[in-house]
Formats: C-alpha cells, sequence, structure tokens
C-alpha cells in the first residue's frame, strides 16, 4: 500500500475512535441530578429516626447536617472474643473509670428483620436484679436472656412480630412491650415465658411503656400516623396491671415518643414531637406544666434514679437535663453528631449514658456535664440503652440487629 494511503487510513481510524468514545461521555447535568438524588436516598436509610424529619426553627450555630456525620471518624474495633462462659467479673463503672469502659460482648436479636426504618424504633431493658435483659428491634422474636450465663431464655414471641418497646415490673416477674401492628400491651411471665395477657390497647401504634416504681400500674404512649397535630392516637395512658384496668387517658399536644415514671410515682412524664415534655399528675393525668427548651424532636425521656433530674434526648443532637421539681433546664449536653435516641441515669446521679444515630455510646458526667469518653462498636442507628442497677453493665440495642454489652473486666 503506497505510503500517503497507509496514513490517510491511520488518520480515519483515529477520527472514529475520538467519536465514539464523546458519544459515550454522561452529560454533567444529568450526572449532578443522578448525585443529588443518591445522596437524598442514602440520607433516608441512613438517619433513621423513627418518625419523618421535623423543621427546625432552632437559631443556634449551624451545625453538620446527620448525612455528614452519621459514621464516626474513628474506626471500628476488633470484635470481642465470644463469651463461652458468660460475663465476667466485672468493676463498677463511675466517672474515674468511665475512659476503661468496652465492649464485652454482641447478642445478636432472633429473627431480626427490618419492617420500616420509617416505622422503627427498638427497646431494651434489664431486670432490676440484673439477671434478665430483653430487647426488642423491628421485627424479631423479643429475646430475653439469662445474665451473667448469656443464654437466651425465652422468644416470648411464638411468631417474629412487631414491637417497639419493652419493660420488666419492678419484681422481676413481668415484662410487657408495646406493639406497632395491633396496637396492644401483651404481658409475660419473664421467669417462664408464659403469656399472661393483654394490660391493654391503644388506639394507634404503641410507642413506649414504663411501669410504675411499686409495679401495680404500667404508663404508655402512642404515636399518631399521617397529620401529627390532628389524627387521633397521639395519647398517654395509665393502666393498672392486674387485673388489667384503663385508669386515664390524656391527649399529648402532639405524638408522643416516650413516657416514664418518677421514682416517687406521683408524676409521669412524657415526650412528643416538635421538643415539648408534658409532666403529668399520676392520679389524674392532669397536665401540670410544660416544657419547651427543645425545638426537634424528643426520643428517650427518664427520670434519675433520686429523682432530682429528668432528661430528655433530641434530634438536634442534644440531651437536656431539667431539675426535679423545679423542672429547670440545668444543662444540655452537647457531643454527639446526629440524632440522640436514648438515655439512662447511674444509680447514684454521677453519670448518664446516652446513644445516638452516630453509632456511637457516650458517657457524660453529671458534675460539669461533660463527655467523659465515646464507644465505637454498632454498626447502625443505636435507638435505646439501659444501666443496669449495679452500674457494671450497659446494654444498647441497635438497628444493625444487635444489643452491645459494654463494661470493665475486673483485673
Amino acid at each position: 500500500m503506497p505510503k500517503i494511503f497507509r496514513r490517510l487510513f491511520v488518520l480515519l481510524l483515529f477520527s472514529i475512535l475520538v467519536v465514539g468514545c464523546s458519544s459515550n461521555e454522561i452529560p454533567t447535568s444529568n450526572l449532578s441530578e443522578k448525585s443529588g438524588e443518591e445522596s437524598s436516598l442514602r440520607s433516608s436509610q441512613e438517619v433513621k429516626t423513627g418518625m419523618p424529619a421535623p423543621t427546625s426553627t432552632a437559631t443556634s450555630k449551624p451545625t453538620a447536617t446527620p448525612t455528614e456525620t452519621t459514621t464516626p471518624t474513628s474506626t471500628l474495633p476488633p470484635s470481642p472474643t465470644p463469651l463461652k462462659d458468660g460475663l465476667p467479673n466485672l468493676e463498677r463503672i463511675t466517672v474515674e473509670n468511665a475512659d476503661r469502659v468496652e465492649l464485652l460482648t454482641t447478642l445478636r436479636i432472633p429473627n431480626y428483620m427490618v419492617v420500616n426504618p420509617w416505622q422503627g424504633q427498638c427497646g431494651v431493658a434489664f431486670s432490676l436484679d440484673g439477671s434478665l435483659l430483653v430487647a426488642t428491634c423491628e421485627q424479631n422474636a423479643l429475646p430475653v436472656w439469662d445474665l451473667p450465663s448469656l443464654e437466651l431464655r425465652h422468644r416470648l414471641f411464638s411468631m417474629p412480630d412487631h414491637a417497639i418497646s419493652c419493660d420488666f415490673s419492678p419484681d422481676g416477674r413481668m415484662v410487657a412491650c408495646g406493639k406497632y401492628d395491633d396496637w396492644t400491651i401483651p404481658a409475660w411471665n419473664a421467669q417462664t415465658g408464659e403469656y399472661l395477657y393483654d394490660i391493654g390497647k391503644h388506639s394507634a401504634p404503641v410507642w413506649d411503656v414504663d411501669f410504675s416504681p411499686d409495679g401495680k400500674f404500667l404508663a404508655s404512649c402512642s404515636v399518631s400516623e399521617g397529620d401529627f397535630e390532628r389524627r387521633r392516637g397521639k395519647m398517654a395512658i395509665l393502666w393498672k396491671v392486674s387485673p388489667p384496668e384503663k385508669l386515664w387517658s390524656h391527649e399529648m399536644w402532639s405524638t408522643c415518643l416516650s413516657i416514664s415514671f418518677h421514682p416517687s410515682g406521683k408524676t409521669i412524664a412524657a415526650s412528643a414531637i416538635h421538643g415539648k415534655v408534658e409532666i403529668l399528675d399520676a392520679k389524674t393525668g392532669e397536665l401540670i406544666v410544660m416544657l419547651e427548651d427543645a425545638t426537634r424532636h424528643l426520643g428517650d425521656i427518664v427520670y434519675s434514679p433520686s429523682g432530682d433530674y429528668l432528661s430528655a434526648t433530641s434530634d438536634d443532637f442534644n440531651i437536656f437535663i431539667w431539675d426535679v421539681p423545679g423542672y429547670n433546664l440545668v444543662a444540655k449536653l452537647e457531643g454527639h453528631q446526629s440524632y440522640v435516641n436514648g438515655s439512662a441515669f447511674s444509680e447514684d446521679d454521677t453519670y448518664l449514658v446516652s446513644g445516638s444515630a452516630d453509632k456511637t455510646v457516650a458517657i457524660w458526667s453529671l458534675e460539669d456535664f461533660q463527655m467523659l469518653t465515646s464507644l465505637v462498636g454498632h454498626t447502625d442507628t443505636i435507638l435505646r440503652i439501659d444501666l443496669n442497677r449495679e452500674n457494671t453493665l450497659i446494654a444498647s440495642v441497635s438497628w444493625d440487629g444487635t444489643v452491645r454489652l459494654w463494661g470493665i473486666i475486673a483485673e
């Protein structure tokens, strides 16, 4: 082939390749739109509050959005060695040794399955004597573990079901849960696993339950679906446990996410969407005071064992603490990087433990209200948290389908 024809052939081939590559490029405008849609989808999947996100009216300094901060900057620690012989001897957790708390073991929730990330909540509770642990999250078998052996003692649901919250009676003989699907509050014998009866039924999904200090009563609260301000169902109700009987019901200002008895049994605190806490008379259900210090959804609300403090976790990444009985805001704990969903006080009121959508467990000093340590181990949002009465063991439950146990192994 003459040299000039070879040159023309090479030039033609090069032109064809250039045109072909250009036709496969993605327009930058479409790419930007697609990236925005994927980012929005990740946001709705990663930051699961259990309720639609509110519109914030806060005027404080701007904070990072949950999608920017849901993954902790620190790496996950190696998984702990399975505890074949149950829990080891543990030290009592204090303010002084909080930095030594570590992940002890992971309990898998049997039959765990995500039902709907926008309709989910989790619950975890120790029995008062510390011998049992119950947990619920999304669709599951409602497991009860024996402590310290870590053996699964009961699966309280005969078939996996959707329960939101759980609690032991103070004497440890009964465990009750609030159900999402049929709105009931079933109760079981905690020692045998035998179903007893339904304590009550709401007209909407039951979001939280709490036994009175003497175990004779149970407070519960429910959410309303759709338009939270106009639809029925946003109720706080007091039940007599045995025989079961509704004593009073109180319609909340907005849908209720948590409820807690004061240790005296005389008042009940209920937290609600849009940052309000209602303090109710336990005998009558009448509103005593409304707390309006938060601006976004309030999650878990709990009185301290002494009754001197009330805490509420919030979707604004903070934890609010009021004194009692004055109900003056004394602290706002700042340090989590996403929604704070659960909290528990130490038995001596010296520290508070919290769990967050940033996947960490934090321990806070109640003397100077500073974070003492942040514990990493979960792989998804932490919903609720509990601390046993001996203050040797922390339990956290998460959308990763696990309960993680934290503590300090005695030397």
